[in-house]
C-alpha cells in the first residue's frame, strides 16, 4: 500500500499541483478500505514491536555490562580522589617541613620538593660527620 492522490485530483493537474486528498492505495492503485487500512495498520505496529523488543533483548546485556563498568570507574575515581588529596596532604607536610609555615593565603609549590629533600639530607649527613669528627676529636682531649 501507498499514499496517493485521490484519481478525481490526480487527474485535474491544476488540483493536484495545489491542495488534494490523498487516499492509500494498494500496489496495483486500487483505493484501499478503511478496514485494510487498519489491518496494515495493526501489522506494522506489530513488526515495529516486533523490532523494538529484539533490540531491546539485544541490547539489555549490553546495557547491564556498561552499567556494570560504569559502577567500577566510579568506585575507581573515588579511591583515585582519595589517594590524590592524601598524597596532596603528604606533599604539603613535606613542603611544610623543608621550608617553613606558609605564609598566610599562600600554598608552597612542590615542583622542587625533591631538590630540597636531597639538599636538606646532605645537610644532615654533612652535620652528622661534623659532631662525630668533634665527639671524636674530644675523645683524644680526655
Amino acid at each position: 500500500m501507498k499514499f496517493a492522490p485521490c484519481k478525481a485530483h490526480s487527474a485535474n493537474p491544476e488540483m493536484a499541483a495545489g491542495l488534494s486528498c490523498m487516499r492509500i492505495r494498494h500496489d496495483d492503485g486500487r483505493a484501499a478500505s478503511n478496514a485494510e487500512i487498519w489491518a496494515e495498520i495493526e501489522r506494522l505496529r506489530a513488526l515495529v514491536t516486533e523490532y523494538s523488543n529484539r533490540i531491546t533483548s539485544e541490547l539489555t546485556p549490553e546495557i547491564e555490562r556498561l552499567r556494570a563498568e560504569n559502577d567500577t570507574l566510579r568506585e575507581a575515581k573515588t579511591e583515585n580522589e582519595a589517594l590524590r588529596e592524601r598524597m596532596a596532604e603528604l606533599l604539603t607536610g613535606v613542603a611544610v617541613a623543608l621550608r617553613g609555615p606558609e605564609p598566610p593565603l599562600t600554598r608552597w609549590s612542590w615542583h622542587d620538593l625533591p631538590e630540597r629533600a636531597a639538599a636538606a639530607v646532605a645537610a644532615i649527613d654533612v652535620m652528622q660527620r661534623a659532631a662525630a669528627m668533634a665527639a671524636g676529636g674530644e675523645r683524644h682531649n680526655t
